[in-house]
């Protein structure tokens, strides 16, 4: 069964990549481990659900979308349509704020929190509201709350154009939209046509403009010497640190991800 799968799969995905989505397809489709397909001498045919989940991923529906959730930071998060899917990079960002702050009294924002992933890691050990503009990842968001058991304040907002009134915070943290629609032409179909636009593109011609928005809301809303962290786009790294920079921030760091890209950067805000 696993390498009929593969051998499928082979039609858009590279072999390893292929086989680890096979893996994960005759798991979640037959509830067995991949030793006891193996012993039950399982074939494709035997297994309705798994020949649609075949289809689904010969069609590039992502395999976070087909088996309807994913992992992040050892928590199950639902995955659907509504916002994107978590991402190893943002994980390491959120393992690196656990490893940077020490207080264990911290109140933190995380500004456009989609599938809410980043809340539900973070408010297992802080206190955390989330602000998201998107009616569907709002939807998502607090179905994951519920389902993981986190106690997170959310609220509908736009970071761009604050209406609400906010208190004050010792951390700020966002993967805000980052990607310019111009480069769309080098992005994975399973990305243009499964992730929401709202949340994957930002303005083509003020491409920072969801971090210059970010850096503005700090200013007010962080307590003295608090932090901020975000994801960003790899091409503009020194541009984004830049920017907090502009702002009047301190001690503003650029640091690259696992695979060694500038992908988030950090600051402090001091009054």
């Amino acid at each position: 069964m696993i390498r009929e799968i593969t051998n499928l799969l082979a039609e858009v995905y590279q072999r390893d990549e292929g086989r680890a989505i096979a893996h994960i397809i005759a798991e979640e489709a037959t509830g067995l481990t991949l030793a006891e397909i193996l012993l039950r001498g399982l074939n494709l045919d035997d297994v309705p659900k798994a020949k649609e989940m075949v289809e689904r991923a010969l069609q590039n529906e992502p395999i976070q979308h087909i088996i309807g959730w994913t992992m992040f930071c050892g928590n199950r998060i639902k995955c659907d349509r509504r916002a994107l899917i978590p991402r190893p990079e943002t994980e390491e960002m959120v393992m690196w704020i656990i490893q940077n702050e020490k207080n264990n009294n911290l109140n933190i924002i995380d500004i456009g929190t989609g599938s809410g992933c980043i809340a539900v890691a973070l408010g297992r050990r802080w206190n955390v509201s989330a602000m998201e503009f998107s009616d569907k990842a709002i939807e998502l968001a607090n179905e994951n709350f519920s389902a993981n058991n986190v106690n997170i304040d959310l609220v509908k907002d736009n970071v761009l154009n604050p209406s609400l009134v906010y208190g004050m915070f010792d951390v700020i943290v966002s993967n805000p939209p980052y990607i310019k629609p111009s480069e769309k032409a080098t992005m994975e179909a399973n990305v243009l046509d499964f992730e929401p636009e709202l949340a994957l593109y930002t303005n083509e011609d003020d491409p920072l403009i969801f971090y210059k928005a970010i850096a503005d809301f700090g200013r007010y809303h962080l307590n003295n010497s608090g932090r901020f962290y975000v994801e960003i786009n790899r091409a503009f790294g020194s541009e984004t640190a830049d920017v907090f920079k502009h702002y009047g921030y301190k001690d503003v760091k650029i640091r690259k991800d696992m695979f060694g890209n500038d992908r988030f950067v950090s600051g402090i805000w001091t009054r």
